[in-house]
């Protein structure tokens, strides 16, 4: 008997969490909303539309979709790997939990938080450390392009010799390699 009632009251405790991360997206829904419509004026926002170059234009929209399409597959196999997770809905509900979050928050730091209400199963702090590991592959790939920039931007203006410029090169790729 005690287990039943431990379980009723577990059950009850869940709809109360539910009903709070209910309330909570939809003041975060209202806030985004409020705030678009009070510093985004619709008036400025078509003129801008309809003066923009359309390829252009449809050059951002493809690749918003191609970005959102690589965020969703880095994330889904970070779930795999760190949480043990593969249902694609509900990796594609943390991800834009986490971004609806994120848009709030300094520094985005909600995102961490945010992404973690998708996955009711585990704990705060085991999303927030698969966050962290996807944050750290993007910053990753930052570093490593802009070490290459910048080795390839002292060799043309620098004028380097080309045996420094190939001697950075090596020391670059290995320690990324390292870091890999």
């Amino acid at each position: 008997m005690k287990l039943n009632i431990f379980n009723l009251e577990l059950l009850k405790k869940l709809a109360t969490q539910d009903k709070l991360i209910l309330i909570a997206k939809i003041v975060i829904t209202i806030c985004m909303i409020t705030y678009i419509a009070i510093n985004v004026s619709f008036k400025e926002t078509l003129s801008i539309i309809s003066n923009a170059n359309l390829s252009y234009l449809l050059i951002v929209v493809a690749l918003t979709f191609l970005n959102l399409f690589i965020q969703f597959q880095k994330w889904k196999f970070i779930s795999k790997v760190c949480l043990s997770y593969e249902n694609d809905s509900t990796v594609a509900t943390s991800l834009f939990q986490g971004f609806a979050a994120g848009i709030f928050t300094p520094g985005r730091i909600g995102e961490y938080v945010g992404r973690s209400l998708a996955f009711k199963e585990k704990t705060l702090l085991e999303v927030i450390t698969a966050t962290v590991i996807d944050k750290m592959f993007n910053l990753l790939i930052i570093t490593f392009f802009g070490s290459l920039s910048a080795i390839l931007f002292i060799s043309y203006f620098a004028h380097v010799s080309s045996f420094v410029t190939v001697s950075l090169f090596i020391l670059l790729f290995c320690i990324y390699y390292i870091l890999f």
